[in-house]
C-alpha cells in the first residue's frame, strides 16, 4: 500500500525541491502540486527532481477545497504528510493539513506569520517591540504617516516574500512611487488576491540578524542567531549570512528572547521558525516572523554548524514523527550571495576555479550563464549564485566566504549598451 507525501508549491530554488527528495528517500510516494510547473523550470536540479516525482498535479493551488478535491480525484490516499516551505502557501497548507487531520501549523499561526500586518498587530498587542507602522489604504494617508514618523521610511507589501517590493523611501515622491507600484495589480506573483494599500514603517537602523528555532512537543528549542548582511538601499537584498553569530552573547540572548516572545505572540505552534530582527538604539525589534525553515543557505549553515538538518526535521514533524533535533557538533559556516548592481547581459564569468581553492569551501554555484539577462538586484530572487564555507569559528568561516567571493567576477554589459541606446 502506498503512503503519499504531498508538497504544495515551494521556493524557486534547489532547496525548494528538497522536500520531494527527502520524502522519496524515506520511502513515500511523492506528489507535487503547483498552479504553474514552468515557474520552477530554471532551477538547476529541476529535471532530475521532477522526473523522479511520482505525481505532478497542475491546478489552482490557491484554493483549499480545490486542493483537497484534486487529491481525491487522483486517488492520492492515504496521505501521510503535507508541507510547504513557501511563504505564499503557508496558510493554505495549514488549512489543508487541518482538513486532512495532519500535523502542521494552526491556521491562526500561519495567518499571523504569513501576513505582515497581522504579525505586527499580534506583536504590538503582546508587548513585543516592532517599528511604528501603519496600513495605509490611500496615498494621502501614507504620506501623512511618513511625515509623522519622519523620513526615511520603509514601504512594503503585506503578503509577499524574499523582500519583493520592500523599499526605503527618502521623500514624498518615493512614497508615492512605491504606493502606486505596489497597487498596480490586485494579486501577488503567485496569483493570490492581496490587500489594497501598503505597510509603511519606521526605518529601523541597525544590524540585521535572524533567530533559528524549532517547536517540538510543546517545547521551543533555539539553535542560535544568524548574522545577516544586506545590499545597498533602497532595497533590502540579502547578500550573505554567518552562523552562529559573532555578536556578544548577551546581545544574542536578547535576540533569542525577543524571538521567543514574537513567536508566542503570533501563536506559532509547530516546527521550524525563522525570525528576522534589527538591533537598534531602541533595542531589538522584529522585522519578520517566518513559520517555515529559513531560506537561502541558512538551513545549510545551521546543519554545517550543529549537525542538524532543519528541513529534515520539518519533514519528520509533518509526518507525525519525533525528529532528532539536538545539536551534535559545534562549528560555523558562512555564505555569500552574488548579485548585480546593474541590469544587462552576462558577458563573462571568471574566477570560479580560483574560488574553489579557498579552504573550507562547501559550495560554489552560479545560476546564470553567459548570454543571460540579469537585472539589478531588488529582491532575494535576483541572486546570481552562492558561496558557502565552513570552519571551526564564525570569524574564520566569514573570512573564507568573503575571500572566495572576491575571486568571482560577473562581467555584465549594461542594458542601455545591449539595446543600443544613448
Amino acid at each position: 500500500m502506498k503512503n503519499y507525501y504531498v508538497v504544495i508549491e515551494t521556493q524557486v530554488s534547489d532547496f525548494g525541491l528538497l522536500p520531494l527528495i527527502k520524502a522519496r528517500e524515506k520511502g513515500y510516494t511523492t506528489v507535487f502540486c503547483t498552479n504553474r510547473l514552468e515557474r520552477y523550470s530554471k532551477i538547476p536540479s529541476y529535471n532530475v527532481v521532477i522526473d523522479n516525482v511520482d505525481h505532478v498535479l497542475e491546478f489552482d493551488t490557491n484554493d483549499v477545497d480545490k486542493i483537497i478535491n484534486e487529491l481525491r480525484r487522483n486517488s492520492i490516499s492515504p496521505i501521510s504528510g503535507v508541507i510547504t516551505i513557501c511563504d505564499y502557501s503557508l496558510e493554505i497548507v495549514a488549512q489543508v493539513a487541518a482538513a486532512l487531520n495532519l500535523p502542521s501549523l494552526t491556521h491562526i499561526a500561519a495567518s499571523n506569520c504569513r501576513d505582515k500586518l497581522n504579525m505586527r498587530e499580534a506583536c504590538r498587542k503582546n508587548g513585543v517591540s516592532v517599528p511604528e507602522y501603519l496600513h495605509a489604504e490611500t496615498l494621502e494617508v501614507a504620506l501623512q504617516f511618513a511625515k509623522k514618523i519622519d523620513f526615511p521610511v520603509v514601504v512594503k507589501p503585506m503578503t509577499d516574500s524574499a523582500s519583493v517590493g520592500v523599499i526605503l523611501c527618502w521623500s514624498q515622491d518615493d512614497v508615492e512611487q512605491a504606493f502606486r507600484a505596489l497597487n498596480k495589480t490586485s494579486s501577488n506573483v503567485r496569483g493570490q488576491a492581496k490587500r489594497y494599500g501598503v505597510l509603511i514603517e519606521e526605518y529601523m537602523i541597525g544590524p540585521e540578524v535572524s533567530v533559528e528555532s524549532i517547536f517540538v512537543k510543546g517545547e521551543r528549542f533555539f539553535y542560535g542567531v544568524t548574522d545577516k548582511s544586506l545590499g545597498k538601499h533602497p532595497y533590502f537584498v540579502e547578500i550573505g549570512d554567518t552562523f552562529p553569530s559573532e555578536l556578544p552573547q548577551m546581545l544574542q540572548n536578547n535576540c533569542i528572547e525577543t524571538s521567543r516572545a514574537a513567536l508566542n505572540a503570533v501563536k506559532h505552534d509547530f516546527g521550524v521558525s525563522h525570525v528576522e530582527l534589527k538591533i537598534t538604539k531602541k533595542g531589538v525589534m522584529v522585522v519578520e516572523i517566518n513559520g517555515r525553515v529559513p531560506g537561502n543557505e541558512i538551513t545549510k549553515l545551521v546543519e554545517l554548524s550543529t549537525g542538524i538538518d532543519l528541513l529534515d526535521c520539518q519533514v519528520e514533524l509533518s509526518l507525525g514523527r519525533h525528529p532528532k533535533f539536538e545539536p551534535t557538533q559545534q562549528n560555523a559556516a558562512a555564505s555569500v550571495y552574488f548579485t548585480s548592481l546593474t541590469s544587462g547581459v552576462v558577458q563573462q564569468i571568471t574566477g570560479l576555479e580560483l574560488a574553489s581553492r579557498v579552504d573550507g569551501i562547501v559550495k560554489i554555484q552560479v545560476d546564470v550563464d553567459t548570454g543571460d539577462y540579469v537585472q539589478a538586484a531588488s529582491s532575494n530572487h535576483d541572486i546570481l549564485g552562492t558561496v558557502v564555507t565552513h570552519a571551526p569559528t564564525s570569524a574564520m568561516a566569514r573570512r573564507l566566504a568573503d575571500t572566495a567571493a572576491i575571486q568571482v567576477e560577473f562581467n555584465i554589459q549594461p542594458l542601455k549598451e545591449v539595446v543600443g541606446l544613448e
